[in-house]
């Protein structure tokens, strides 16, 4: 997900009453001191707060959304079972974690020597004979 998003746990708990709902941000959180000037920020904090978990890549970015709720929120956060925290909103808890999610080089280089990949990369590049607006280049990315 991404910052557009944020207002999806929001939406979906008005429509979808008694869903679980997840958020997962894979782009980093502001700190506190950014994340303040943005007109809309209680509203933001309080949509997110309608997922059942929110997860982020880092602690750092997960302490920046704690740190936004205790600031401009008033709300409290305390450790749970599992190494999980807790912020406590409209009495529910809403459970906070990091996952360290990252790619395989490995993976990857294998796949990009795979014959099939070449074949389609070939294909796709201007100087294989495929779409002349592609800029992909394999190897070297975009």
């Amino acid at each position: 997900h991404d910052y557009h998003l944020l207002m999806l746990p929001s939406f979906l708990s008005r429509k979808l009453e008694g869903a679980a709902i997840g958020l997962f941000l894979h782009v980093p959180f502001p700190s506190s001191e950014c994340f303040r000037i943005l007109a809309h920020r209680d509203e933001i904090l309080k949509s997110m707060l309608c997922a059942d978990h929110v997860g982020f890549h880092l602690y750092e970015y997960a302490r920046h959304f704690i740190t936004c709720c205790k600031r401009m929120l008033g709300l409290e956060s305390a450790a749970m079972q599992g190494g999980v925290m807790g912020i406590s909103n409209n009495g529910r808890t809403v459970s906070i974690t990091c996952s360290h999610v990252g790619l395989d080089k490995e993976t990857i280089l294998n796949r990009l020597a795979d014959s099939q990949v070449q074949q389609l990369a070939h294909r796709f590049s201007p100087l294989g004979g495929g779409d002349s607006g592609s800029r992909f280049r394999p190897g070297r990315g975009f």
